[in-house]
């Protein structure tokens, strides 16, 4: 009786790893904004909200986990990928991300064998004008800066890690969790 059981939960933990596999790559082939590589995999349900004109480019052998029972490591919120207007975002080939929030308003690139362990937060903007009297609409300017984030090839985030505007991350770099990666001036 226990392998009936055994079997079911395996026979649906396989049905959860297709269903949203299959779903996102029908998903992303139609959706103007998506080219997809071979073999993306995906478990769990993600959070998108990507205009029409942005430019997403996910290369072969993508994993990105989102949920609790993908990863329970910040599993309490799902991944999310926010990419504005003429925003562009690059994920390479052999990447894995999982439980984390990547919000694009110019230009992320995340290069080949690159891992982002759970609830790292990935912002290419600041939201928000750092001049007061824009902040508060006195001036009628709306001016939020936003500048391109690279992560190069093979590095590793550790879980918890803020990556903010304008950073950039060297190759095979391990980035210890709950670290906050800012731009160098």
């Amino acid at each position: 009786m226990i392998w009936v059981l055994k079997l079911k939960l395996k026979l649906f933990s396989l049905f959860r790893l297709y269903f949203w596999s299959y779903f996102y790559r029908i998903y992303f082939n139609l959706h103007p904004a998506f080219k997809v590589g071979k073999n993306f995999y995906c478990t769990g349900r993600l959070l998108l909200n990507i205009h029409p004109e942005a430019i997403i480019i996910i290369g072969d052998n993508c994993r990105i986990h989102s949920g609790y029972k993908e990863n329970p490591f910040y599993g309490e919120r799902p991944t999310l990928l926010n990419v504005n207007k003429c925003a562009k975002l690059i994920l390479g080939n052999n990447i894995g991300i999982s439980n984390s929030s990547i919000y694009c308003t110019h230009e992320i690139n995340i290069e080949d064998y690159v891992m982002i362990g759970g609830g790292c937060q990935i912002y290419d903007s600041n939201f928000h004008p750092l001049d007061f009297e824009s902040r508060v609409g006195l001036n009628g300017v709306q001016n939020t800066k936003s500048e391109k984030i690279i992560i190069k090839l093979g590095a590793f985030i550790g879980g918890g890690t803020h990556i903010t505007k304008g950073s950039c991350i060297s190759e095979k770099e391990i980035v210890p969790s709950m670290s906050r990666i800012t731009k160098i001036k």
